[in-house]
């Protein structure tokens, strides 16, 4: 298992923006899964959302749950495959009001 963190300021999470566009595991040469995903940050829960994709499908659409930066307890399940060489992208949908937009992603 592998937990990756991405932390992106308000002003930089703008819509359309793909928070993992600067990640080194963004993509990888084996197939991989995505287990679970947290989103947390901005001023509210549910003032932010994120398009999870693998490639160009859609695998997930998540609000943040709370502000504040997301631990284990607030991972939720995806369960999505990755084929080797594709990207895997959290599309902003829904930009932050304020606070950096934070990440959680449990990829094995």
């Amino acid at each position: 298992m592998a937990v990756y963190e991405v932390s992106v300021a308000a002003a930089t999470a703008v819509l359309n923006y793909d928070m993992f566009s600067n990640a080194s595991w963004k993509t990888s040469n084996r197939p991989r899964v995505i287990r679970q995903i947290a989103v947390c940050g901005s001023a509210a829960a549910g003032d932010s959302r994120i398009s999870l994709k693998v490639g160009q499908v859609e695998v997930a659409d998540k609000y943040n749950t709370t502000t504040g930066f997301p631990t284990r307890d607030h991972l939720v399940g995806v369960g999505a495959s990755v084929p080797a060489g594709a990207p895997i992208s959290a599309v902003v949908t829904d930009a932050a009001a304020s606070n950096p937009l934070n990440i959680l992603i449990d990829l094995v």
